[in-house]
Order: structure tokens, then sequence, then C-alpha cells
């Protein structure tokens, strides 16, 4: 008996089947993900089993300058908005399904461009497949500006401890308190200025009797933690900063480390979601709403009623609940319609 061939849509739900989930295969700045080869790596086998092609076209993109300041100073890059078609074509038949996904890349000057194109491929495959990762969105241009600005709240921070010290204990203290700043020049300045020179301060931790262990942070308050470092408003640099003590004190945190840390992180998120609660929706999130909509998977009436709501104003927060409420819409008529078919 010979067996049926498959259509399209048939084959692409076989790939669908056959990747269920991906595991995280790179580390950077301590989050964990799936990078784009480990993707193609599982799907352009079964693309050539089944006999698919994907081919891509930019539909438009727009280059926007990005300055801005960071604890290390002056900074330009180039914030990419590309649109990309992505046309699976089988090979066999002959059909043909069409899909439109934007991205966004920010980068260098030269590198612009193909972070958006790069993020563009990995992002429309594994959205596309209902491919589970769990990763950690590290191109979001919105996260990465966020994480600059929470970074400079630190170091002010920083060197506001540093000016409020009335002795040389203390400038120390505030020093060793702030490791992944002791290349930062302005932090080095008002360390330097408070006491008098910067080679007379000696940045080690204050002696303790041998006899006298540190007191360490419990495991449930390691885990109060660890839950805090995964909000989305808590910036890279803090992520190490913890690391960096753990590894310091062979997977210990001194409490009195834990103590400033979870201050800090609550302040953070406390900050984070209210800039997100008050500040308007970026022209990005505005744009992945817009191309949602366009999905065939809303009806007219549907997309009309949706780009109604959205002419009357989203903040950032209402924005991400909408794409993602948009984005599950998606997912689960285009699951009934692979199951039609």
């Amino acid at each position: 008996m010979d067996t049926p061939k498959l259509n399209l849509y048939q084959k692409l739900l076989e790939i669908q089947k056959r990747v269920v989930g991906l595991g995280k295969d790179k580390k950077s700045f301590s989050f964990e993900y799936v990078t784009g080869a480990k993707v193609l790596e599982h799907i352009k086998p079964l693309m050539n089993e089944y006999g698919l092609l994907l081919k891509q076209e930019i539909v438009s993109f727009d280059n926007t300058r990005q300055d801005y300041n960071t604890a290390k100073g002056a900074k330009s890059e180039i914030l990419t908005k590309v649109v990309i078609r992505f046309t699976w074509i089988d090979c066999e038949t002959g059909e043909k399904d069409v899909n439109e996904f934007g991205a966004n890349g920010q980068n260098d000057w030269d590198k612009g461009i193909g972070s958006a194109l790069t993020y563009a491929e990995r992002y429309f495959l594994l959205k596309f497949f209902h491919i589970a990762t769990d990763e950690d969105d590290i191109d979001n241009p919105e996260l990465k500006k966020q994480a600059e600005i929470a970074a400079e709240k630190v170091l002010n921070g920083a060197i506001k401890e540093v000016k409020a010290c009335t002795d040389k204990e203390c400038t120390v203290q505030v020093w060793n308190k702030y490791p992944q700043l002791k290349e930062v020049e302005s932090f080095k300045s008002a360390v330097a200025e408070k006491g008098k020179s910067f080679t007379a301060v000696e940045a080690k931790a204050p002696e303790r009797p041998a006899n006298e262990p540190t007191p360490v942070a419990t495991e449930k308050q390691k885990d109060l933690i660890r839950n805090l470092l995964n909000s989305h408003h808590v910036p890279i640099s803090f992520r190490d900063r913890v690391q960096d003590i753990e590894s310091n004190y062979e997977g210990y945190i001194p409490l009195a480390d834990f103590e400033t840390i979870y201050k800090e992180l609550q302040e953070l998120i406390a900050w984070g979601t209210k800039h997100e609660a008050e500040t308007p929706a970026t022209s990005d999130q505005i744009e992945l709403i817009e191309i949602h909509l366009a999905n065939t998977a809303f009806k007219e009436e549907e997309a009309k009623a949706g780009k109604a709501k959205l002419a009357k104003g989203y903040t950032i927060a209402q924005a991400n609940k909408r794409i993602k409420q948009l984005e599950g819409l998606i997912e689960e008529r285009s699951k009934a319609k692979s199951n039609a078919a």
C-alpha cells in the first residue's frame, strides 16, 4: 500500500511534532539561551527530509541611531527594525505559505542589521513551530536600555556611599562592596578623592578572627535572591555581581551581602515595575502588536477592534500583556488549523 503524500501544512505539522523543545546551549552574562545554530541544527535536517525550503526576503528595514550614557561613558549604537517575509515552499507540490515577521536588533554601527536578521530567523522558527525554550530574551533592545539605566543607578548610589564615608575603613568597605565598578573611572575617582590616594586604599575584606566563621545566608534566603534575579528588571551586571560573590565564597553568600543585595533587588524591581506602568509603549511594541493583528489567525473585525484599542494607547506593561495575549491566540488557532488540515 502506497504511503499517502503529505501536503505542505501536514509536513510542517510533522516537523512541529518532532521538535518538542530545545535545551539551552550557550551562556552569556549569566543567561542561558538557545542559539540560532542549534535551532537550524534541528530544523534543517527535517526540512531536507520533507523537501521544504524557507525563502527569506527583507520587506522593510529602518535604522535609528541610539545615543545614551552608560556607567563607562557615552555610547552610540544602531537600532535596526526589520520586517522579513518568510515563505515556506514545498519542492514536491509547489505549495507555499507566506508569513511576515518583525524583529529588532541593537548593536554596533556595522552589526545592527545582522543582529536583527539573526534574531528574526531564530525567533520565527521557534515561534512558528511552538518550540519550548523558556529562554531569556537577551536581544530585546528595551531590556538592554533598562539594564543600562539600572546600572547607572547602582553607580550613582555607590558614589554617594563613598562621599558619605568619614574614615578610611568605610571607604574600603564601599570599594569592596561593588567589585563590578572597580574599573569605572568615576567610581575610582570618588574613592581616590575620599582616601586622598587611591593606592592607599587596600581593597580587602575586613579581617576576622580565624576561629570566627563568616555568617552566611541560608538556602531559603538564597532562593529569595534567585527568584528576584529572574525578573527582567534586573540588569545583567547585577547578576554577575551576585555570581562573583558566590564564586569568592565557594557557593555561599555572606549574610551582610545578602541583606544589601536583597534590598537593592527590591528597589530595582519596584522601579522597573513603576517605569513600565507609567511609560508609554515603545514603537517596537506597537509595531509588533500591529504585525500580530495582521496575522491570518484574526478575522477582519477582530483586527479592526484590536487596532482601535491600540489607538487609545498602551503603557509598556499593557503592551507586553497584549503581545502575550495575541501570541497565545495565534498559537491556539494555528494548532486548530493544523489539526483540521
